[in-house]
């Protein structure tokens, strides 16, 4: 049974994709603790918090953008090059709006924190 019909010609750029925004989050995570201790955006211990030593905050920023600067350079190639055929419900206008969305939903989660 398959879900989605002709998955099984793109599921090699799909893991690839997947792997590189996995290896860039994995890279920028120590960067961005670092920014977050350096300017002490941390949790700090209180009687409201289950921490006994402070946190540094901001985690999902490194996870976030590498998803982010991933997906956009999987459009701007594929946009070129076409590894992989558009279904035609959503051209790269509607996906970049998405990619949008989500950098604004990450960058106001990141100012909350």
């Amino acid at each position: 049974m398959t879900l989605i019909a002709g998955v099984g010609q793109v599921l090699g750029m799909i893991i690839a994709v997947f792997l590189a925004a996995a290896v860039l989050a994995f890279v920028l995570t120590p960067l961005v603790r670092r920014i977050v201790i350096r300017y002490e955006i941390v949790d700090r211990p209180e009687a409201r918090r289950v921490n006994v030593i402070p946190v540094p905050r901001a985690g999902g920023v490194a996870t976030s953008a590498a998803f982010l600067l991933v997906a956009s350079l999987f459009l701007v190639i594929n946009d070129r090059a076409t590894l992989v055929e558009s279904s035609g419900a959503l051209d790269i206008a509607h996906v970049t709006a998405l990619l949008l969305g989500g950098a604004i939903a990450a960058a106001l989660g990141a100012v909350d924190d």
